[in-house]
């Protein structure tokens, strides 16, 4: 996942500007952000993009203080500055808009593009709009390699990891096949692939210092502190071990082992 430490919101209504700002504040300085830039119209925001060359933004679609351009026309702005001025990376770009049925079509030649973030239409909660960003912000495939070999598993499938056991380099990468669990071997520490792959995504816990797991696939738990984990009938389930410390902080967070 990139870096982020720059985020720039672009809204011409300033009561949605401080709002959105608020709710960012919760979810981007936690992935180490510095500050997040706000603009009102699209000349300020060029010149914050000049200064700060933001990685992240998040585009009102329709700009009705800003006659010479609407939120479409300014990410198409940023793309053709990036790629003019040699930045290899497209910044990731979400839309925010009230008016979602107005803009869908329009919107859909980005979908396939690995920056677009999506769209989020305003208002929303908080806690809604954390959560569905941090789940479009993170990719939604690994590809998992393995002597010489790559194979590509959708990050939705994946039940939990496991580090080896004994002093091991490798991780099992345990992915659901839709039939049973089936296990991958990618040499990374446990921790590593985390942080790169699924940092502070909202549906994965660590459950261990050698464990983690999908909040998905948890069925139940049961007294030794394991979590039991969803398998089709006839297949022994599967017991994936919860340290104290993050059992009292999984009980809080996700109502588990009450």
């Amino acid at each position: 996942m990139k870096t982020i430490k720059h985020t720039l919101i672009l809204d011409d209504e300033a009561t949605v500007l401080t709002e959105l700002q608020s709710t960012l504040t919760q979810t981007v300085l936690k992935m180490g952000a510095e500050n997040i830039l706000t603009a009102d119209n699209t000349e300020t925001a060029f010149e914050l993009i000049r200064q700060h060359l933001p990685e992240l933004f998040f585009v009102d679609m329709e700009l009705r203080n800003d006659i010479a351009s609407e939120g479409n026309d300014f990410i198409e702005d940023i793309a053709k500055y990036y790629k003019k001025y040699g930045y290899k990376k497209m910044p990731f770009i979400a839309v925010i808009t009230g008016y979602m049925k107005d803009y869908a079509k329009l919107l859909q030649p980005l979908q396939n593009e690995n920056w677009f973030l999506g769209y989020f239409v305003k208002p929303t909660s908080t806690e809604e709009f954390n959560k569905a960003f941090l789940r479009k912000l993170h990719s939604q495939t690994i590809t998992i390699t393995w002597k010489g070999e790559g194979r590509v598993i959708p990050v939705e499938n994946i039940a939990y990891l496991e580090k080896e056991s004994a002093g091991g380099k490798n991780l099992f990468i345990y992915e659901w096949n839709g039939k049973s669990l089936e296990q991958h071997t990618m040499r990374i520490p446990l921790g590593k692939f985390l942080e790169e792959h699924l940092w502070n995504h909202p549906d994965f816990e660590q459950t261990h210092s050698a464990y983690a797991v999908q909040a998905a696939y948890v069925e139940a738990w049961d007294k030794a502190s394991n979590l039991i984990l969803k398998q089709k009938e006839g297949i022994v389930p599967v017991r994936v071990p919860v340290s104290d410390t993050h059992k009292k902080r999984l009980k809080k967070e996700r109502g588990w082992f009450r």
